[in-house]
C-alpha cells in the first residue's frame, strides 16, 4: 500500500486553485456571466460548466457611448465569504485554456482591490492572458508580479504596472484567498469561445519546511534538492555538495528541521510524507533498473527505498 503510494506520486510544486470536475469543495466555485450593457453596451456571454469544463461564450462589442469594444466575463459568485485555496506561497498562476479563435483580448482578474487615484470600475488584480492557446490546451503562465490594480476601466489596460510600483503588486493577504476570480474578453472587438480545464499556482513553496523539489538532511539539517549520483570521496560540479545519506549532489538550501520520527539514515519525503530509508546509495532506479519487491523508487531522489513511518516534512 504504501509503495503504490509513493510510488505514484509527483514531486511537483502545484496547487490546483479551481477546476471543474466538482469532486473537491476546495477548488469548486460558482460561475456566472457579466457583460458591459450595465455600461450600455450590447456585448453578450454565457457561462456553462460542463463535463470538467467551463465554456466561456460570446462576443465583445463596441460601446457606443464610449466608441470602443467593451467587456464580458466569467466571474466567480460565491457570495461575500467565498474562500480559494491559499497561493500566496506560489510564483504565480497558470490558465489551462483552448480558445476557439485568436481572439487577443483574454485577460484574467482577482480579488477587490482598488489602486489609491484609480477609476471607479477598476477592482481587483489584472493581468493579461497573452497568447491565448488556439485549437489546443496549453498553459498561459502568468505570474503575480505581471498583475496590477491599476488599470484603465474603459479599456483595460494596465495604467500603471506592478514592476513600476510595488504598492500595485498583488498583496499576501490578497493571495492568502482570491475571494473573486474572473476571466474577462476586453478590450478587443470580436467573437469568442474559450474552455477553461483548470487554474493552478505555480512554483509553490512549502510555507515551513523544505519545498517539495528537496528533503530535510537529518545530519546537517538543511533542505537539500537532489541531483546527479556522487561518492563520497569526490568532488560534485557547480557548487553542489555529495549527501551522505543519499550519495547525490545536491543544492544546500535553507535551515530545517528533520522529523524525530525519523531515524538517521532516513529522510521526511515531501511528497508524502512518509520516512524513507535509502537502500543502494548513489545508484539511480527506472523502469530498466527496477528496486527490490519491499522496495519503491523515490520520485525525488530517483533511488531505491524502504518506506518506514509518516513523518511531517
Amino acid at each position: 500500500m504504501k509503495v503504490v503510494a509513493l510510488a505514484t506520486a509527483a514531486a511537483a510544486a502545484d496547487i490546483m486553485v479551481v477546476d471543474f470536475t466538482g469532486k473537491d469543495s476546495a477548488t469548486t466555485h460558482k460561475w456566472q456571466a457579466q457583460n458591459d450593457p450595465v455600461m450600455g453596451g450590447q456585448s453578450y456571454s454565457s457561462v456553462q460548466v460542463a463535463n470538467g469544463l467551463l465554456n466561456f461564450t460570446g462576443s465583445c462589442k463596441i460601446v457606443p457611448s464610449l466608441k470602443a469594444p467593451g467587456f464580458i466575463k466569467a466571474v466567480t459568485s460565491d457570495g461575500l465569504f467565498a474562500k480559494f485555496v491559499d497561493v500566496s506561497m506560489c510564483e504565480g498562476i497558470k490558465v489551462n485554456h483552448k480558445s476557439e479563435n485568436d481572439y487577443k483580448g483574454f485577460r484574467v482578474s482577482f480579488g477587490s482591490a482598488h489602486a489609491p487615484g484609480g477609476g471607479f470600475f477598476a477592482r481587483g488584480y489584472k493581468a493579461n492572458i497573452k497568447p491565448a492557446s488556439v485549437g489546443e490546451f496549453k498553459d498561459a503562465v502568468i505570474p503575480f508580479n505581471t498583475f496590477t490594480d491599476d488599470w484603465n476601466d474603459a479599456s483595460g489596460d494596465p495604467v500603471h504596472t506592478c514592476a513600476e510600483n510595488k504598492e500595485l503588486c498583488p498583496t499576501k493577504a490578497s493571495l492568502e484567498n482570491l475571494k473573486e476570480l474572473s476571466i474577462w474578453a476586453e478590450g478587443v472587438e470580436g467573437d469568442i469561445q474559450l474552455f477553461v480545464k483548470s487554474i493552478s499556482g505555480y512554483n509553490c513553496h512549502r510555507a515551513d519546511g523544505c519545498d517539495s523539489s528537496a528533503y530535510c538532511c537529518p545530519d546537517v539539517k538543511k533542505c537539500l534538492t537532489p541531483g546527479a549520483p556522487c561518492s563520497k570521496t569526490s568532488t560534485c560540479s557547480d557548487g553542489k555538495t555529495c549527501c551522505p545519506l543519499t550519495d547525490l549532489c545536491v543544492d544546500v538550501g535553507g535551515d530545517c528541521t528533520p522529523d524525530a520520527t525519523c531515524s538517521s539514515d532516513e529522510y521526511c519525503c515531501p511528497d508524502v510524507s512518509m520516512c524513507l530509508k535509502p537502500t543502494n546509495p548513489g545508484v539511480l532506479c527506472n523502469d530498466k533498473s527496477p528496486c527490490a519487491p519491499d522496495q519503491t523508487c523515490c520520485p525525488l531522489t530517483h533511488e531505491c527505498v524502504k518506506v518506514g513511518k509518516a513523518c511531517s516534512p
